[in-house]
């Protein structure tokens, strides 16, 4: 084998890694992000598209019992910090406890500290910078093709920890509340699940 060839060989591998490892923000247009995933009990969850009810990140075709406000919602990359994902569209489907403007601009953020295994949540742009010191952060979200992943700052490790789990009292309907499961503890009635753009 030629030298010439061999160093077109090596050019071509480690171009390719850089491009299939490459992630990408989103655009700042509004997309709607569905759930996709099936646990080890044969559940699935397909095309159910995230939602926001008081605050947090629901999947399903029902509402949260309790829930005071359900909103159909849109999602764009902030215009501040492209590795944000903000609230850009919202249609309030349920209740009548506070208005689009409550919404609109709010921050998906998740909970990122090594035991944690809570709800992803919409985090007010007012309240962003101090979501430190309670391990949320709304920051870090990148597409893998049309995925989204959290990619850690510190470690450059790159996880997709959402799971789907039942909402209590509503176990027998199509409504889970989304969770992201630092631990990667599997239980059986949750869900792991893919977000992608759509």
């Amino acid at each position: 084998m030629s030298l010439l060839f061999r160093s077109l060989l090596s050019v071509l591998a480690v171009s390719h890694v850089s491009v299939g490892a490459a992630l990408f923000p989103r655009a700042t247009t509004s997309f709607d992000l569905q759930a996709f995933g099936t646990n080890n009990n044969g559940t699935t969850i397909s095309e159910s598209s995230v939602f926001y009810a008081d605050g947090t990140a629901y999947v399903g075709s029902v509402k949260p019992a309790n829930a005071s406000a359900v909103y159909s919602i849109f999602l764009a990359q902030s215009t501040s910090d492209p590795t944000s994902l903000v609230i850009s569209e919202a249609n309030l489907t349920s209740g009548s406890n506070s208005t689009t403007n409550d919404v609109v601009g709010s921050l998906l953020s998740i909970n990122t500290t090594a035991t944690a295994y809570e709800s992803v949540t919409f985090t007010s742009s007012d309240n962003s910078t101090n979501t430190t010191s309670s391990g949320l952060t709304t920051s870090g979200f990148r597409f893998y093709g049309s995925s989204l992943i959290w990619r850690d700052d510190n470690s450059s490790a790159m996880e997709s920890l959402f799971y789907a789990w039942p909402v209590a009292g509503q176990e027998e309907e199509d409504i889970w509340i989304l969770k992201w499961n630092t631990e990667k503890l599997i239980v059986s009635k949750s869900i792991p699940v893919a977000l992608r753009e759509e």
